[in-house]
């Protein structure tokens, strides 16, 4: 426990002469996360913040180990498989970075389990590639934009919702005729004027 709490208080020193880095920010939550589940380590809840953080922080081998340890003490527990299949899909799109359908695949599942900054992270990805287009970009683009309507749900705040409804209306100009996009657009748009 020692040792956590000397590199905490580092730590803390790194971000008074940076308060705004995110690297240190994570990093200390990490190691308040170990430090805590070290004095608990029966806590599967906790060991799931823990996993999380490290895939968040990319310590891809740390979350693999500790993912398997939980699947192995609770077989049935359907979070723990996911979470091992998403660091299998993050493994394969490290190995190829240019393969899109992995990276697609690993955007879908961030999105399945809900963890939306990762999944726009990956989308946004996507979309840097200049070889997407047409559909593919139109459904990426839609993607984004669902994912910041889901923003909007958990902040409450116009700049999601408005995000939201740019991201549908670029999908739109690609594809106008298609409906879902519309009805997207509608959506949101009904959305900013209930809230607001």
């Amino acid at each position: 426990m020692g040792h956590y709490i000397d590199a905490i208080a580092l730590v803390d020193k790194a971000l008074e002469i940076n308060p705004e880095s995110k690297y240190a920010k994570h990093r200390k939550e990490v190691m308040m996360l170990e430090n805590d589940y070290e004095d608990n380590p029966n806590d599967s809840e906790l060991a799931l913040k823990l996993g999380q953080a490290y895939i968040d922080f990319e310590q891809y081998s740390d979350a693999r180990e500790l993912f398997n340890y939980l699947h192995e003490e609770y077989p049935r527990e359907q979070k723990y498989t996911n979470y091992i299949e998403l660091l299998t899909l993050q493994s394969e799109v490290s190995s190829d970075s240019g393969n899109n359908n992995k990276r697609e695949d690993l955007a879908r599942k961030f999105w399945d389990m809900e963890r939306y900054e990762r999944a726009e992270d990956e989308f946004l990805k996507l979309l840097k590639d200049e070889s997407v287009t047409g559909l593919k970009k139109a459904w990426y683009y839609n993607n984004l934009g669902c994912i910041y309507y889901e923003y909007g749900k958990d902040s409450g705040l116009k700049e999601d919702y408005e995000k939201s409804k740019k991201y549908f209306e670029m999908a739109h100009d690609i594809v106008p005729e298609d409906e879902d996009y519309i009805k997207n657009i509608d959506i949101a748009n009904n959305r900013i004027s209930e809230v607001y």
